[in-house]
């Protein structure tokens, strides 16, 4: 790492210094380096996690149904003109997937619903 010999002193008002301290400390980082990535221009902002993880099961559950998709697509594309070619039983997966994709959404929607009016 390229050692820092220059400064500058820049002037907050407590507000703002709050704020500055809120941010960095939302992302794990001190004032400093969250700063640093501020002026490079860098997008600065918190990965919701802790609000996603009541739906990480859901979550996990759409990747493995759309990965599933995708693969059912692929084999039933015909190399030659690009077209689908599903058979009756993909046909039915796909409908059944689509279905439980939303119920999940649903669920997911209730479970939201729930907490904006608790």
């Amino acid at each position: 790492m390229k050692q820092k010999t220059k400064g500058f002193i820049l002037l907050f008002t407590k507000e703002e210094l709050a704020d500055v301290d809120k941010k960095a400390k939302k992302l794990g980082l001190n004032r400093t380096a969250y700063l640093r990535k501020v002026i490079k221009g860098l997008h600065v902002e918190a990965c919701p996690t802790t609000e996603l993880l009541p739906y990480l099961d859901e979550i996990l559950e759409i990747k493995r149904i759309t990965q599933s998709i995708e693969d059912t697509a692929f084999k039933s594309r015909d190399k030659i003109t690009g077209t689908y070619k599903l058979t009756e039983e993909d046909d039915n997966l796909f409908l059944e997937k689509v279905a439980r994709l939303k119920e999940i959404m649903f669920s997911i929607l209730e479970i939201k619903e729930k907490k904006y009016y608790e």
